[in-house]
């Protein structure tokens, strides 16, 4: 809220805006749409030495998804989460313990985005969506 809007309402308290809250919308927005059967968010996903933190671990029909929301992120920033992903796949770990690696799912904001990360996801079992197409 702006000074004008805190003095109308008798506020002095000033919130800023920040980067998470359309982040968290993109990630509500898939949880609305699909209505997975389990929903972690923000959940740690350790092997050996490493951690990955997909912005949500869900399961839909018996199948684990990882989910990323693409708002503002740098594609370097994807590259790097994308090949870790990859290495976390290549251990087996995962497979061992739950089955079958999960789909990378990427919700993202463009066109461009889109091509980008399909690109980076190549071989991977993934999914890219404009956050337009799940609305």
């Amino acid at each position: 809220m702006n000074a004008r809007g805190r003095k109308e309402v008798g506020s002095s308290v000033a919130r800023r805006r920040t980067i998470h809250v359309p982040h968290t919308l993109m990630r509500n927005e898939v949880f609305i749409r699909y209505r997975p059967d389990y929903w972690r968010p923000e959940f740690p996903i350790k092997w050996a030495d490493k951690c990955v933190i997909p912005d949500a671990v869900f399961r839909m029909n018996g199948n684990y998804v990882f989910l990323e929301c693409d708002h503002t992120q740098s594609m370097a920033q994807n590259e790097r989460k994308i090949a870790s992903y990859r290495e976390l796949r290549d251990t087996g770990i995962f497979q061992r313990k739950y089955g079958a690696f999960p789909l990378i799912m990427y919700v993202t904001v463009s066109e461009y985005r889109l091509k980008l990360l399909r690109a980076l996801l190549d071989g991977l079992h993934a999914e890219v969506l404009r956050i337009n197409d799940l609305r």
